[in-house]
C-alpha cells in the first residue's frame, strides 16, 4: 500500500495488468485492466527525445468562432508548435483538429480533456509511420509547422465546432508568412 513499484518493458504497446487485493480476515479478490505504454526509456533508439523537442517552444493562442450555431460561439484553444525554433513563425501549417474528446466529462481537472497534444505527438512518434515521423521529426526542424486545435467543448455540436475549425483556419492563413527565399502570389 502506498509504495512505488518500478517496471520496464522492453517495448511500448498494451499490455494486461492484473491485480490481487489481499483484505483484512485473509480474503483475495482479483482485478485487470489494459495499459497501453508510450513511452519508455529503455528503448534503444526509439526516438523519444524528439518527443520532448517537438513540444519545447509551444505557443498558445485562443481562438472563437465569428459564427454562431444556436446562439452560442464556439471556440478552442491551440497550440503552435513551429517547424523550426530558429524560425519562430508560421510558414507551412498543418492543422490537426482532435475530433471527439470527451475530456471535459471524464477529465475535468485536464483543461486540454482527454485528446492532448502530447499524446498525439506519441501517437506519431510511436505509429510505425516512417514517412509521416521524418515530415514531422528531421531533427532540430521538421517540414511542418503544426497547430493543434484544442476544442473547448470536444462534445458540442459538430457545427458549432467547424465553425471554430474555419476561424482557425483564418487565424493562421492571417499569420502565416512565405518560406525564405519564396515569392508569395
Amino acid at each position: 500500500m502506498d509504495n512505488n513499484i518500478p517496471f520496464n518493458y522492453a517495448d511500448t504497446g498494451w499490455k494486461h495488468w492484473v491485480f490481487r487485493i489481499n483484505l483484512t480476515g485473509g480474503q483475495q479478490l482479483y482485478t485487470h485492466t489494459k495499459v497501453h505504454i508510450t513511452i519508455t526509456s529503455n528503448l534503444a533508439g526509439s526516438g523519444a527525445n524528439n518527443v520532448l523537442q517537438r513540444g519545447i517552444n509551444l505557443a498558445k493562442a485562443t481562438v472563437t468562432a465569428t459564427k454562431a450555431y444556436n446562439g452560442v460561439f464556439g471556440s478552442a484553444s491551440i497550440l503552435i508548435s513551429n517547424r523550426n525554433d530558429n524560425d519562430p513563425v508560421i510558414r507551412k501549417p498543418l492543422i490537426v483538429a482532435e475530433g471527439l474528446d470527451i475530456g471535459h466529462i471524464t477529465k475535468p481537472e485536464n483543461p486540454e480533456g482527454a485528446n492532448t497534444y502530447k499524446e498525439f505527438i506519441e501517437r506519431i512518434e510511436f505509429s510505425g509511420s516512417n514517412g509521416l515521423r521524418q515530415l514531422l521529426f528531421n531533427g532540430t526542424s521538421s517540414e511542418y509547422d503544426i497547430i493543434y486545435v484544442n476544442w473547448t467543448n470536444g462534445t458540442d455540436y459538430l457545427q458549432r465546432n467547424a465553425y471554430v475549425l474555419e476561424a482557425v483556419i483564418k487565424w493562421v492563413n492571417d499569420r502565416k508568412q512565405p518560406l525564405p527565399g519564396y515569392v508569395h502570389c
